[in-house]
């Protein structure tokens, strides 16, 4: 799993805008699912990786 990116570099590698990563991130702008799949590409992350992630605190 890739860490230590910045919005910018994750933004570039899912090839969206910094813009559009900030407002998804912030719950202001919906997110398609090809859009989400490439973020966490980008981030090295899968889908699996998200669903863990969502989980967790109830484990």
């Amino acid at each position: 799993m890739m860490r230590n990116l910045t919005g910018r570099e994750v933004a570039s590698r899912a090839q969206i805008t910094p813009q559009s990563l900030s407002r998804i991130e912030h719950g202001h702008h919906d997110v398609a699912f090809q859009t989400l799949s490439r973020i966490l590409a980008a981030m090295g992350c899968n889908l699996r990786d998200l669903a863990d992630v969502q989980l967790a605190p109830g484990r």
